[in-house]
């Protein structure tokens, strides 16, 4: 969306537009427009299908498993970005685990899960008499990750007063505790995730550009499970295979429930698939999961119903 300010006073016949792809100086009848120029790495597809607890067999995801693989091994800050329930944490989980500070804390701070007014001393730790009610000195997020990773999720809910002490904890590496004097270090491998338009919030003054081109040092975009149906059947096959493990339960799915799972949107994602599947093994009753077992399907986006000959049957988890 284009928004327009009111014409300088000084200079009447200058208008500046900016929107989500640059910005635009119009000066009398001419215009200079100005546009990032980004460049988009993609690499060789991965050999595995799978990276940490992900799972993916079609070339889109293997080529995201390709890039997590090589940015495991460096501590340059990520930014996971897709829809809710794409896997954004479980891609930060795997860059910890196959990088070498595995053996050291893996940290979660839920921006959006903490209130405004509490986000920095959950972030940054107080000191004794720092607020009504420190009666003692707390650790932060930042501190318990000290050696690891924190992975700052939804970071597109953080408040435009607090980005100014996290950008300098991304520079510098430093950072205070509430009601503390002095500086501290830090040592941690940061991994931040939304599931906003971050350029949008920047030209609309929400998030602070400096902090965004900080965060975005390596972007990974995971795509939602609309655009890789191929990978729902093996999606089915871990998550029945989940189930065992924890149940004891071999469930097993009829054909006509797996073409209704197959052709689905999932506007939820994988988070969603899950859901549905250990739904439906809870009312079947026993083990065989048919179409009238399947819990009602989520409408919230439009249904892309897929053919059933993009989804063989030779790929999917047998139903017998």
């Amino acid at each position: 969306m284009i928004r327009r300010p009111p014409r300088s006073t000084l200079f009447p016949y200058t208008t500046l537009f900016r929107s989500r792809d640059g910005t635009t100086i119009t000066l009398g009848k001419s215009e200079i427009g100005f546009r990032l120029n980004e460049e988009t790495f993609v690499p060789s597809p991965s050999r595995t299908t799978c990276f940490g607890e992900m799972i993916g067999r079609g070339k889109s995801m293997r080529e995201i498993f390709s890039l997590l693989e090589r940015l495991s091994g460096s501590d340059v800050t990520v930014l996971l970005q897709g829809e809710t329930g794409t896997g954004k944490e479980l891609a930060a989980r795997g860059l910890h685990a196959y990088g070498p500070r595995s053996s050291m804390p893996f940290v979660v701070f839920n921006c959006a899960a903490v209130p405004s007014e509490l986000m920095e001393s959950e972030l940054f730790g107080f000191e004794k008499g720092a607020f009504t009610g420190a009666d003692a000195s707390r650790k932060g997020a930042v501190e318990e990750a000290e050696g690891g990773t924190l992975f700052l999720d939804e970071i597109g809910e953080l408040s435009l007063s607090l980005q100014p002490k996290l950008l300098r904890l991304l520079d510098r590496r430093e950072f205070k505790r509430l009601g503390e004097a002095g500086e501290r270090h830090s040592n941690v491998r940061f991994v931040a995730a939304t599931n906003r338009d971050l350029e949008a919030q920047v030209m609309e003054g929400t998030f602070r550009q400096d902090l965004f081109f900080r965060t975005s040092a390596a972007r990974v975009k995971l795509p939602p499970l609309r655009e890789r149906p191929e990978d729902v059947p093996a999606l089915l096959e871990h998550f029945q295979n989940e189930i065992s493990r924890r149940t004891g339960k071999r469930l097993r799915l009829t054909e006509p429930a797996l073409n209704i799972l197959c052709n689905h949107a999932w506007p939820g994602n994988v988070r969603e698939l899950k859901n549905v599947l250990e739904t439906a093994g809870a009312l079947c009753g026993g083990e065989t999961i048919g179409p009238e077992d399947l819990p009602p399907l989520s409408r919230d986006r439009k249904s892309t119903r897929l053919n059933s000959s993009h989804i063989p049957l030779s790929r999917m988890p047998s139903s017998a």
